[in-house]
């Protein structure tokens, strides 16, 4: 499924929060340097805390909670979303230093040491099974801000859909585990096109 859109709007929420939060730390931290700085020998008043201190606990708290609750809202809708009707199947095979890609419906297998091509049909949820054939690899498509590691002897199953076709070059992806002396040569692209493009493709091979 699409989640970049709902992954984007949270990050929307975080960032401004998050700086927001840092710049208030390092502002207090520089007065209290500048205002409580060591002038001479004695000893710096001892005062009880404020009812600042308070205020300042309680909109952390706020903040988090309210961060949670969006973070499990999101969750939520991601859970449930309605997949696409149509589904394709796609194994993943990663070893050093290749990607293979097979669609079992349609026997087809694309098999590369080069930059090998995922291609899938639009509008469909494609049903992915990874695994590794040696150490530990990743499938990453930066563009979808989605990775799954993919490990040897286990199996890790994932969804993904493409809701519109790909630039003609197709989407950049790659390993993000340094899996040995040609790790960065294990790159792939991912194009998405139309399901009757697809289909002739499939045929084609």
């Amino acid at each position: 499924m699409d989640t970049r859109d709902l992954y984007q709007g949270l990050e929307d929420i975080y960032l401004p929060i998050a700086l927001a939060v840092i710049a208030i730390f390092w502002l207090v931290v520089a007065y209290a340097v500048v205002r409580h700085r060591r002038r001479d020998d004695r000893l710096p008043e001892q005062r009880a805390e404020s009812k600042l201190e308070y205020v300042y606990a309680g909109l952390l708290v706020v903040i988090a909670a309210v961060l949670v609750a969006l973070t499990f809202h999101t969750e939520d809708k991601i859970d449930g979303r309605q997949s696409a009707a149509r589904t394709l199947r796609v194994d993943v095979i990663a070893a050093q230093w290749r990607w293979t890609f097979r669609y079992p419906d349609q026997g087809v297998t694309v098999r590369s040491r080069g930059t090998p091509t995922l291609v899938v049909p639009t509008g469909t949820r494609i049903d992915f099974t990874g695994t590794s054939r040696d150490v530990i690899h990743a499938f990453f498509i930066p563009e979808r801000r989605f990775k799954m590691q993919l490990f040897q002897g286990d199996t890790s199953r994932w969804d993904l859909e493409w809701p519109t076709p790909t630039e003609q070059d197709g989407l950049a992806g790659e390993c993000t585990f340094y899996c040995g002396l040609y790790h960065a040569r294990m790159r792939f692209l991912v194009r998405a096109v139309a399901p009757d493009r697809f289909r002739a493709w499939a045929a084609s091979r």
